[in-house]
């Protein structure tokens, strides 16, 4: 007698496709111990067949029961998901000189190369933040404390 609740042919059948198509092998492993366990094997069995726990097996056999093959699919990884109380900011600086920097350069013997300059070095600071979900740029420049007046800048937008 099987463990769980019997499941319709197309359920198996798209349970099998989703276990070759799936980029999650948790997903598929999952996947496989429900269709192994329909076909009316032991779950010490399927657990060792599959290196894993007797304890995981049922614990994925109570996702099954509770919701189908969508419990059993992994949680989402990476970042989580960004919230208006905690938004999420790409940042950075930036240092430009205007005048060009002067460096080791190859030139024939007896020649010199001309570098033209605009005279006077001037010099820009900038700080922009990229939001993440609404893709907004914010921007300050040209102060000591340009991150302080960044994030003061954020927090009034």
């Amino acid at each position: 007698m099987s463990i769980i609740a019997p499941i319709p042919r197309d359920e198996r059948r798209l349970m099998h496709k989703a276990t070759h198509k799936t980029r999650d092998k948790n997903y598929a492993r999952r996947l496989t111990v429900i269709l192994m366990l329909h076909r009316g094997e032991q779950v010490s069995n399927v657990a060792r067949i599959l290196c894993c726990a007797c304890s995981s097996v049922g614990r994925w056999i109570s996702w099954f029961t509770q919701s189908g093959a969508e419990g059993l699919k992994s949680l989402a990884t990476g970042r989580m998901q960004c919230r208006a109380e905690h938004p999420v900011f790409y940042e950075d600086e930036v240092d430009i000189h205007i005048n060009p920097k002067i460096g080791a350069d190859w030139q024939l013997r007896g020649q010199q190369k001309r570098v033209i300059t605009p005279g006077q070095n001037e010099k820009y600071y900038l700080a922009g933040a990229l939001h993440s979900v609404t893709g907004k740029v914010s921007y300050v420049g040209k102060s000591s404390t340009l991150f302080i007046s960044l994030l003061k800048h954020l927090k009034a937008t």
